[in-house]
């Protein structure tokens, strides 16, 4: 029993994510029609407030159209959730520059949290500087979010630990160059490159802080922990991806029962690890709204079962990939397609430990 993620994702736009998802491999970016589709149906701002353009869902709503989105595509869910997982900073940006951001219909963030910049305080602006890797959509950003090491006068700042600090900045595109290095198996058309910036003065109003306690919207999915809000987003893209790529092989004219006896094994645990999944996150988020805090117990369970929906969907792409044959091996095929998309994003720092 194949989850109906059509019934999320209409099937026209379904058909034409597929259909343009290899014109998008070779540009290295989504294609025009499939930009069309997220800004129409307001994809990069699931998480923005309705008063700002948004669709203001909960994170369990938002997990089910990113993992139909990654059902669709691998490439197309990933960007997808990587920007909605940027502009849902606009809980933690300043109140001035919202407005400037936000009005624009096309918004959509982009960036790295990885601290390989610097930010040194002079004369109450903030020196930027520095290059970052892997920014997903990049080629369509309107705005680019830095992590940086705070210097003030010339010394890096530090915490009570001795570790220095790092805190985030928002930039323009026209503030920062862009650089064509993907040159990934995988995920080819999600635009992940890097960028750097020479030294730019910013005032203070582009610092934030991606911090519950530092939200600015009183809206609970910004008192959301973010990390079990990265690993949460990113989990069920690999479900997605893999119940994809599971719906290839049982489409298959030429399956054998034991072809469809492996899939079968690996389709139930896949169901029943997504519904644990499903259950945790929802139980955590009716935990934020009702009580205002998620225990300590319920965050460790939501870490883990992310975790886990990694792994399965893992395990089946591994063993499946034989199952179907030269077709997984054709690199003009849409299974080989996922099997890329999915072993490459794979390499994202929150799962290296999985």
């Amino acid at each position: 029993m194949i989850i109906p993620l059509d019934k999320i994702i209409a099937p026209e736009a379904v058909a034409i994510i597929r259909e343009t998802a290899a014109a998008a491999e070779l540009q290295g970016s989504l294609h025009q029609a499939q930009l069309e589709l997220a800004w129409r149906n307001n994809w990069f701002n699931l998480f923005v407030p309705k008063a700002n353009g948004g669709l203001e869902l909960s994170l369990p709503e938002a997990l089910r159209v990113e993992e139909a989105l990654a059902w669709a595509d691998g490439s197309l869910g990933w960007t997808v959730t990587l920007c909605s997982g940027a502009n849902f900073f606009i809980g933690f940006l300043h109140p001035d520059e919202v407005q400037g951001i936000f009005s624009n219909p096309k918004v959509c963030l982009a960036g790295s949290g990885a601290p390989t910049g610097t930010a040194t305080l002079r004369n109450g602006m903030y020196e930027i500087a520095g290059k970052w890797k892997y920014a997903t959509g990049a080629p369509h950003a309107t705005i680019f979010t830095v992590a940086c090491v705070i210097k003030e006068n010339g010394v890096v700042k530090r915490d009570s630990n001795g570790n220095p600090v790092t805190e985030a900045f928002w930039l323009r595109p026209d503030e920062v160059k862009q650089i064509p290095d993907w040159h990934m198996m995988g995920m080819k058309a999600t635009g992940s490159i890097s960028f750097e910036v020479a030294p730019i003065a910013v005032p203070q109003t582009r610092r934030f802080l991606i911090e519950a306690e530092h939200a600015v919207l009183p809206h609970a999915v910004f008192k959301y922990p973010f990390h079990q809000f990265a690993e949460a987003t990113l989990g069920i893209n690999f479900c997605g991806m893999a119940f994809r790529f599971l719906e290839i092989l049982l489409q298959q004219h030429s399956t054998s029962p034991a072809k469809m006896e492996a899939a079968g094994k690996h389709e139930a645990a896949l169901l029943m690890t997504r519904d644990l999944f499903y259950t945790q996150v929802e139980k955590s988020w009716d935990m934020l709204v009702k009580d205002g805090h998620i225990s300590e117990d319920t965050l460790t369970a939501v870490s883990k079962c992310s975790t886990n929906l990694f792994a399965v969907s893992k395990q089946l792409m591994q063993e499946l990939y034989p199952v179907l044959g030269m077709m997984a091996a054709d690199e003009n095929s849409e299974a080989n397609r996922i099997w890329r998309n999915f072993f490459t994003a794979s390499q994202h720092k929150l799962l290296r430990g999985s």
